[in-house]
């Protein structure tokens, strides 16, 4: 579902929101400011994503990442008091508002969508957001 890239004190980041069958129903780019570290980066795109679902009152049943760490801290109960505190309390209540049942870690090969609009954010500079569009329209540049 979503994925950052860094460079210098600039984030790109990915999100890909897909339906049950596993067709693109939106997806996000996006340039952010900001010296994350990869764990905030990783926590910054999924509450980007989970914003967008919300903003689209889409319901997601599983979210995917391909950040252990991230999975493991926004599944847990226990209340997180780190750096990225509230970044966790956001993405908690995300997490219910649009009704996410399971929360898993994939392979980065699987989340290559989410990488590529990463890229395309860093490389552009600009924010994108696709939502009720055909796949063909935003293709060519999930292949960058």
């Amino acid at each position: 579902m979503s994925e950052v890239k860094k460079w210098g004190s600039f984030c790109g980041v990915g999100a890909v929101i897909r339906d049950d069958k596993g067709w693109v129903v939106a997806a996000l780019s996006k340039h952010v400011l900001g010296n994350l570290s990869p764990e905030a980066g990783e926590l910054v795109v999924l509450r980007e994503g989970l914003i967008l679902a919300n903003q689209l009152k889409l319901k997601i049943s599983c979210v995917e990442l391909d950040a252990c760490n991230v999975v493991s801290k926004v599944s847990s109960a226990l209340i997180d008091k780190g750096e990225t505190e509230s970044l966790v309390s956001d993405i908690k209540a995300l997490l219910k508002e649009v009704e996410v049942q399971k929360c898993q870690s994939i392979s980065r090969n699987e989340n290559m969508v989410a990488h590529n609009l990463a890229s395309l954010a860093l490389a552009t500079k600009e924010v994108f957001e696709w939502h009720n569009v055909c796949l063909s329209v935003i293709f060519p540049l999930l292949l960058l």
